[in-house]
């Protein structure tokens, strides 16, 4: 009963995205999607504009990520469109199933996070899901086994910086001064090398402009483009909270994400990696305001490698999270956002497989 449930959440996902994805051909053409075409719009724009008309950039959609962003859509002006988002797509998979495989994910578990709802949104629309994804499973799942990997990983999230927030609570945490120190360089070093490539013309507009379109997109009434977003800000903007009450709301969540991750990340894990990477990346999740179900496919994975390893729970946990996310966008435009209580859910079932494995540990 519950693999019918996830294939049909998966069937599901492929007509409502495939035919999202579908509307991108037009009398035998093909448009590239609406994401990736503000990607690479930005990307031929640095081209030909290095550092001097960075405004130009906000002109094409609502581009709102900082300059190191530009050396992973820079490459995209080289090709035409349609091959550059084949490129762009396989390059993705191909970063996303070698982080989930080296952070031990089942290749089973891989390939129905891969066919999961919000990778199947993620591909239609041409998103950076699968690269961060990658990133934060390296960036968490191979602190003890390679350091200095889950630095790199770490510091590359400064082309989305938002979701590492709770990453240098881990390094610390963990005592792993080592991947601290490489994720911090990392993150200079990309930072500095924008300057350089791009111009510091980009940073200032990502300050001050960029940043502030981020805002205006959190401050929309409800559900004008936050109808994806799955963090406690959106949660308690839905219900009917004012913004500056949804921040406080968002800002005790953060607050709690924190405590709870550094009580985690504190003790020594000789057990599976997985419980602990599985509580983590929902508590990542809850503890931005700003994150959509697109960036949801690492914890597709490991919730899919536990779905495997505990049919009872979490089965019906990736089950659920399947169906939920398949109609998301619609539920949430007609009811209200629910992807914050559902990471409550995984971030409770992951901490509690955690901790009965680290009981099991020390018996």
């Amino acid at each position: 009963m519950i693999l019918i449930v996830i294939a049909m959440a998966d069937v599901i996902g492929v007509i409502f995205f495939g035919h999202l994805f579908l509307n991108n051909f037009s009398r035998g053409a093909f448009a590239v999607p609406g994401d990736f075409a503000c990607f690479r719009a930005a990307g031929k724009l640095v081209a030909t504009e290095v550092g001097g008309h960075a405004e130009d950039i906000a002109k094409v959609c609502e581009y709102t990520y900082p300059p190191p962003f530009l050396f992973l859509v820079r490459p995209l002006a080289l090709l035409p469109a349609p091959e550059s988002f084949v490129v762009w797509t396989v390059a993705g998979l191909t970063a996303f199933i070698f982080a989930a495989r080296r952070v031990g994910v089942p290749l089973a578990a891989v390939a129905l996070a891969m066919v999961s709802p919000v990778s199947l949104y993620g591909l239609a629309i041409g998103q950076n899901g699968f690269f961060t994804s990658a990133l934060l499973l390296l960036s968490l799942g191979c602190v003890e086994a390679s350091p200095i990997l889950a630095g790199l990983g770490a510091g590359a999230l400064i082309i989305k910086p938002h979701l590492a927030m709770l990453l240098p609570v881990c390094f610390l945490a963990a005592r792993n001064y080592t991947a601290f120190v490489v994720a911090a360089v990392t993150a200079g070093g990309m930072g500095l090398s924008s300057v350089l490539f791009f111009g510091p013309a980009t940073w200032v507009y990502f300050i001050y402009h960029e940043l502030a379109v981020a805002g205006t997109i959190m401050s929309r009434p409800w559900p004008f483009g936050q109808s994806i977003m799955v963090s406690p800000f959106v949660e308690a903007h839905s219900l009917g909270s004012d913004v500056p009450t949804a921040m406080l709301v968002q800002g005790m969540a953060t607050l709690a994400a924190a405590v709870l991750t550094w009580r985690l990340w504190r003790r020594r894990w000789t057990g599976n990696p997985l419980a602990r990477l599985l509580a983590t990346l929902a508590l990542a999740f809850l503890s931005v305001p700003h994150d959509c179900i697109y960036d949801l496919s690492a914890m597709a994975a490991v919730l899919a490698a536990y779905g495997m390893r505990d049919p009872r729970y979490g089965l019906e946990i990736f089950a659920a999270f399947c169906l939920l996310m398949a109609v998301y966008a619609l539920l949430s435009f007609f009811t209200f956002s629910t992807g914050a209580m559902f990471l409550v859910v995984v971030a409770a079932y992951g901490a509690s497989e955690a901790r009965l494995q680290f009981a099991n540990s020390t018996t």
